[in-house]
């Protein structure tokens, strides 16, 4: 993680170490992890937030993160209309 107090550092690593070992104990497992507190140090910085969270997604799915809760208020309207499109589609 990137961050400025030393003790968080490796918080992102850790998690997505715990989520491979969890899902090899327990497979059918759904593991969840909140996304903003791998940035807190960058509030401000939306751009280096978001290639933050989208890096530690990437690299956290292929290693067994089923969900990540996000602010979805720090998302521009137009993404959230497309989700929504997507989620509830006009028949």
């Amino acid at each position: 993680m990137l961050t400025v107090i030393a003790c968080f550092c490796l918080d992102g690593m850790d998690f997505i170490k715990a989520a491979t070992e969890i899902k090899r104990v327990c497979p059918h497992s759904k593991i969840s992890g909140g996304l903003s507190n791998l940035s807190f140090s960058f509030r401000g910085l939306n751009k280096i937030r978001e290639a933050i969270h989208g890096a530690f997604l990437y690299h956290a799915i292929q290693k067994g993160l089923d969900m990540a809760i996000v602010d979805a208020g720090a998302l521009p309207l137009c993404v959230l209309r497309l989700a929504s499109f997507s989620l509830f589609p006009r028949t």
